[in-house]
């Protein structure tokens, strides 16, 4: 049985390498492990959503999300 897991992470926006304003989104998916690698979750049937606007991301529903590890802040079975 897979899990399902919560996973709080950082989405980097960067709209070129010569622009100013760079930031991080605050996300949270939600959705089952497929697999985990070393660097990475694999996320299938993934719900994200921007934890400022609350809007879903993307707008069209994925089948899987790749999360680095490194951009998680918080990981949680549920």
């Amino acid at each position: 049985m897979r899990s399902k897991i919560k996973i709080m992470w950082n989405d980097a926006v960067l709209l070129s390498p010569d622009a100013k304003t760079k930031k991080l989104s605050k996300m949270e998916t939600i959705g089952f492990l497929a697999a985990e690698s070393s660097d990475f979750f694999i996320i299938s049937k993934p719900k994200t959503v921007n934890i400022e606007t609350k809007k879903k991301h993307p707008k069209k529903q994925p089948t899987f999300y790749f999360i680095p590890k490194e951009m998680a802040e918080r990981v949680e079975i549920i």
